[in-house]
């Protein structure tokens, strides 16, 4: 339709870059390339940083190209294209379970399908094997390490019982072989590789999967007890833990299964991480996490109520909003470079690089649905500063009822006394801090209930021994 290619410009006519009314977008049209002179005779296109661009209305890219543009005439032609795809796809016939290296040779195997299963090596999505055929419904699709192999475990549902087929990779002909079939007596059963290595069967429903462990650098596990995805946002060896939750009516945060709410990061003491919670996303319950860019901070990955996938960085901002093509499945590595997997794509980042175990790539974590991280980043050392004074701050602020969170980023001190005055120097309230976690945050809540509109004044002290430092944080009060 019309659009005005080049920039506004009050010479409308006069300078070329200013377009004029009732440009198209169209083969050979002489303000595009006035525009783009390197592009003379060239098929006309619009990208990410072309102007118009193809980014969406927030400013995310989308890797999006329109290209082929036909001449202009009654009925015109184009082609839109996604530079992030990899080869073959999209595919909406292909319905992706897993991609996973199953013998260990460095190429990803791609296993899909609904009744009947197939299976391909990366690279090569056309050259599908059929390997299996039900005519149950087909649920889940695990991996299980069994006498140092590798196996695919399928499992069905019955009236009342649950039905598994293994089977093995066949690396001579790049194909699938039955091993063995098994069932329990009960349905819903998902396989588990506990953080140990060993091997169970559990319930959709069990209390193992509304749970999440860190084995950390020293050895040492941290655990939550919420269906939450777990990663070192901020690379200072500590795990973070990335949940979906929902504001019920006491203003308590609860995860629900299955429901939309609210992107929550936090801290293993619970306390959230600046820049978290994201609530303008309606959200599904999947989180996953990996560093896509190779800029060593990995990056969240959701996908919102209409199929778009919405990739977060560490610091909560908006980096990507992708096309909807089927459900999210998983994080990977595909082809040597980074990889989002859905039902019908998979879009390629930059190049795989060390991430030291920091990474939550499929619902459980893995295939194995260990539910645990294994973090190989050492914590990070307190600095010989107390507090870290740019990382220590008030929110919200300004406040308006309730209680105010005061935020402290302690390095090294060993006990923290906050004093609060009003604008006039009359002292308010005291708050006294110690059993200190030292190279953490901590909040302190203040509730403003029993004062007035005005400013107010959290003079901090901090203490180590000997030695002090002090910080004071101006507060708002409206009411």
């Amino acid at each position: 339709g019309a659009q005005d290619i080049g920039y506004p410009n009050i010479f409308l006519f006069a300078d070329p870059t200013g377009g004029y009314f009732g440009d198209m977008w169209f083969q050979g049209n002489p303000e595009y390339e006035a525009l783009y002179p390197d592009q003379e005779g060239q098929p006309l296109e619009f990208g990410p940083f072309t102007h118009p661009n193809t980014k969406s209305n927030d400013g995310a890219t989308t890797y999006l190209s329109i290209n082929n543009i036909g001449l202009p005439q009654d009925t015109m032609s184009f082609s839109v294209t996604n530079a992030m795809l990899a080869d073959g796809f999209p595919d909406s016939s292909l319905h992706i379970w897993l991609i996973y290296d199953f013998d260990g040779d460095g190429v990803m195997e791609i296993v899909g399908g609904k009744d009947s299963l197939w299976v391909a090596e990366e690279g090569n999505i056309s050259n599908k094997l059929y390997f299996y055929y039900t005519t149950n419904q087909i649920y889940d699709l695990s991996v299980g390490n069994f006498n140092g192999t590798n196996q695919l475990i399928v499992f069905e549902k019955d009236s009342s019982t649950t039905n598994m087929n293994y089977f093995g990779w066949n690396s001579e002909l790049n194909d699938m072989n039955w091993v063995f079939y098994d069932n329990l007596d009960f349905t819903n059963a998902v396989f588990v590789n506990d953080h140990l290595g060993n091997h169970q069967y559990k319930q959709s429903s069990d209390d193992f999967f509304y749970s999440a462990k860190v084995v950390n650098n020293d050895e040492s596990i941290d655990s939550v007890e919420i269906s939450a995805s777990m990663a070192d946002l901020d690379l200072d060896g500590s795990a973070e833990y990335v949940f979906m939750g929902w504001m019920k009516e006491d203003n308590q945060l609860v995860d629900i299964p299955d429901f939309y709410g609210t992107l929550e990061v936090r801290h293993l003491s619970g306390i959230t991480v600046s820049g978290f919670p994201l609530y303008p996303y309606t959200l599904t319950q999947i989180v996953l996490i990996k560093n896509l860019y190779g800029d060593n901070h990995p990056e969240i990955v959701v996908q919102n109520a209409e199929g778009e996938i919405i990739i977060i960085n560490w610091k909560g901002e908006l980096e990507y909003r992708l096309t909807d093509y089927g459900e999210l499945i998983c994080l990977s590595k595909y082809e040597g470079r980074n990889a989002i997997v859905t039902e019908s794509a998979i879009w390629l980042f930059d190049e795989v690089n060390e991430n030291y175990g920091n990474e939550w790539t499929s619902t459980h974590h893995d295939f194995g649905n260990t539910r645990t991280l294994h973090l190989n980043i050492p914590k990070r050392t307190p600095d010989t500063a107390l507090i870290d004074k740019d990382k220590t701050y008030a929110y919200p602020n300004p406040v308006y009822d309730g209680n105010v969170k005061i935020r402290i980023a302690v390095e090294s001190a060993e006990k923290v006394e906050i004093m609060i005055f009003d604008f006039a120097g009359y002292f308010i309230k005291k708050f006294t801090m110690d059993n200190l976690i030292q190279g953490s945050i901590h909040e302190q809540l203040w509730n403003i209930d029993d004062v007035e509109s005005g400013v107010y004044f959290a003079n901090i002290t901090a203490t180590s021994g000997l030695k002090s430092e002090s910080e004071i944080l101006k507060i708002g009060v409206i009411k």
